[in-house]
């Protein structure tokens, strides 16, 4: 096992892009997009019932109004199987980063970051919650993050 990575420091004689980069060789924001990941399924709406998303009142916006919002809050976030799948590839490359292999770390998590978007960004984008929209900024994050150091070393 190897020492656990500090975090850098910004100074005025480094730069934001200095510091992003030297961020880069930590392993943190990918254990911070792994965190998010694994606690979507908790913090996610239930499905309503039948029964009472006929008891509710019709929107009054639009053409009569729908209910389909009512009736599935919890369609707009990633399924559970995708949680899982990003979340436990966030923390693996992370893992490899704390592992001094900075390399292969970094490309590794570059790629699924990058991919979680495309999965799961239509969703993200066309809901009006905020939790999808977080997470796929964060992927994109990490993304451009661990996707220059890979590409320019």
């Amino acid at each position: 096992m190897s020492q656990a990575p500090e975090i850098p420091e910004i100074t005025d004689s480094k730069g934001i892009s200095q510091y992003v980069y030297e961020l880069s060789a930590t392993p943190y924001p990918a254990w911070a997009l792994a965190a998010g990941l694994v606690t979507t399924p908790l913090i996610r709406p239930t499905l309503v019932p039948a029964a009472a998303v006929d008891a509710a009142p019709k929107s009054t916006f639009g053409f009569g109004g729908s209910k389909l919002g009512v009736k599935y809050p919890g369609l707009s976030y990633p399924t559970n199987l995708s949680c899982l799948l990003f979340g436990a590839t966030s923390a693996l490359g992370g893992y490899m980063i704390y592992d001094n292999d900075l390399q292969n770390g970094s490309g590794f998590l570059a790629v699924w970051s990058l991919l979680y978007p495309i999965v799961n960004g239509r969703k993200a984008i066309w809901t009006l919650k905020l939790w999808p929209k977080l997470l796929a900024g964060q992927a994109l994050i990490n993304a451009g993050l661990y996707g220059r150091r890979f590409i320019w070393p």
